[in-house]
């Protein structure tokens, strides 16, 4: 028997993994056949025929497109995890103590007496320096600068956010800079070394950080329009005094140097008055909120799980990947740490019979080629959390995000 492709080529009698989607190990008279395209960007594939022996069949008379399966992802810095209590941004993989130079808080209202129509709300992100860095064992000197936001994840989004500079001792006085993101001077301050005197430096506000959020901020939630006051503010706690190897050091005790953005009466923390559980962004949903000068969509608020915690991504990061598209340059972790790893989107498959929802199934390569492991995930998922290596420890360490997948009809 042949089968006739669309351009006359003559197909193979079994289409295997390597060519297209293998549905029977043998076609026989009165078998049911689909066939498949053997390149999902260029070719097509045909209805389905029952076939006499010996038949061929010019294909061209039934050609018909085929749907093709999207992922849409978030890579990097794109994509925000913040958790309560738990280092910023957080990374349920990493739970190594020494990493959590920094800490978030939320603050949520989950009382009866709630503004959005009864629905608890998040009020408060804050995120600050944890360890006593810059404690009595190890002070700032003149000459060292304090980085916000800089630490055990280098080029993390707000490093160098803000910083103090300690400039010079002066007759027991330290002379310090307030610098702004990448460097430019912000004010001067002089820090008393006496006894007992703990100085408040600046608490920056948009008169200062000219790109903090200080207004109305209108947003969509279940189709109705909210407004609610927001404003962004950096902290700074710091006291110059004399150590015990006489020398005027500055310290700064853990939360001295913070962040905090106030959302006034509250963004929503759950789906709906009615529903209880975890906001998720929908279709009549749009809430978007500043994060360190930059605006962010709200994906997620969790408000309910042990680990309370909401996910930010960045709408102009998003990227739309097709069925068999690679997504490279990615940054490995564990046995993977150095090398450049890549992530195949291998096709979209339905969740079940009678659904219409999609899962996607994702490939992790390493910088040779070979592949380390496959995942089907839905949305909502972060690559990085899923993907493991042969002893089961994690294999990725650049974020990657799931946030939609689908399949998207190309007509007949």
């Amino acid at each position: 028997m042949k089968l006739y492709y669309a351009n006359g080529e003559l197909l193979k009698e079994m289409l295997t993994g390597n060519n297209g989607i293998a549905l029977f190990e043998k076609l026989n008279a009165g078998d049911y056949f689909f066939v498949a395209s053997k390149n999902l960007y260029t070719d097509y594939t045909s209805d389905v025929f029952s076939l006499k022996e010996g038949t061929t069949v010019p294909m061209e008379a039934y050609l018909k497109k085929p749907n093709v399966g999207y992922a849409t992802a978030v890579i990097g810095n794109g994509v925000i995890n913040i958790a309560n209590g738990r280092q910023y941004p957080y990374d349920s993989t990493d739970t190594d103590p020494n990493n959590d130079y920094w800490k978030a808080a939320l603050d949520f209202n989950t009382s009866s007496n709630v503004y959005i129509n009864g629905v608890a709300t998040l009020n408060r992100i804050t995120v600050f320096n944890n360890v006593k860095v810059w404690d009595t064992l190890n002070p700032l000197r003149p000459g060292d600068t304090a980085r916000f936001l800089q630490g055990e994840r280098p080029g993390t989004l707000g490093e160098n956010f803000s910083s103090i500079k300690f400039n010079r001792l002066f007759n027991g006085y330290a002379d310090v800079d307030i610098q702004g993101p990448g460097g430019g001077l912000l004010a001067s301050a002089r820090m008393d070394s006496t006894p007992g005197k703990k100085e408040f430096l600046y608490n920056f506000d948009k008169n200062i950080f000219k790109n903090l959020a200080d207004s109305d901020m209108v947003y969509r939630y279940n189709g109705s329009m909210y407004s609610t006051r927001v404003k962004e503010t950096v902290g700074l706690i710091a006291d110059a005094k004399v150590g015990l190897d006489g020398n005027v050091g500055i310290y700064m005790a853990s939360g001295d140097f913070n962040y905090v953005v106030d959302f006034g009466t509250g963004i929503p923390a759950w789906e709906s008055w009615q529903n209880h559980t975890q906001f998720t962004d929908g279709d009549n949903d749009n809430v978007m909120i500043p994060l360190f000068g930059s605006e962010y969509m709200v994906m997620n608020v969790d408000s309910i799980s042990t680990t309370k915690r909401i996910t930010l991504v960045k709408n102009t990061a998003k990227a739309n990947y097709f069925e068999k598209q690679i997504i490279e340059d990615l940054e490995g972790r564990g046995t993977y740490a150095g090398q450049k790893m890549s992530v195949k989107f291998a096709a979209a498959t339905i969740t079940g019979a009678a659904s219409t929802g999609y899962n996607g199934r994702f490939e992790l390569y390493d910088a040779g080629g070979a592949l380390i492991d496959t995942q089907t995930v839905g949305e909502g998922v972060y690559l990085n959390e899923s993907f493991v290596d042969s002893s089961g420890n994690y294999a990725l360490k650049t974020v990657v995000y799931i946030d939609a997948i689908g399949v998207e009809p190309t007509g007949v």
